[in-house]
């Protein structure tokens, strides 16, 4: 090969090589986690919270509960849900079923705009009204 072939060559496979190392090296957007928290009422109706937050990648919604609101007499536990677009997926969480998922993998596209919502069972004594957890989305 002449010098000014064998030049560009390597010129154009460097690029080529860059190019591939940039799009095979950048990673997928993640999933968000953040901390959240909420209360809830004590006559267990629910409360519509107002923070929006949009899917990432991941499409979907998981909560670890790390703190529970419910009564002091009946135990401690609540609903919590995702409303997307009209639609509710409420769980139940308690110190036994801490986790779940609230919104189904790849239902709902990147993006899609998404609020929290949560109850307790009604208490007629005193209540722990205040919840928190791990939000990942």
């Amino acid at each position: 090969m002449k010098p000014v072939h064998t030049a560009l060559a390597a010129f154009v496979s460097a690029v080529l090589t860059a190019s591939l190392l940039a799009t095979n090296v950048a990673p997928a957007q993640a999933a968000t986690t953040t901390f959240v928290w909420g209360t809830t009422r004590c006559d267990g109706t629910w409360v519509n919270y107002t923070t929006e937050r949009a899917m990432s990648s991941a499409r979907y919604v998981k909560l670890n509960a790390l703190d529970f609101s419910g009564s002091l007499n009946g135990g401690l536990g609540m609903y919590v849900g995702a409303t997307v677009g009209g639609t509710h997926h409420d769980k139940w969480f308690a110190p036994s079923s801490p986790t779940h998922q609230l919104v189904p993998t790849n239902k709902y596209a990147k993006g899609k705009k998404f609020t929290l919502r949560a109850r307790q069972v009604a208490s007629s004594g005193t209540c722990d009204y205040e919840w928190d957890g791990n939000l990942t989305y």
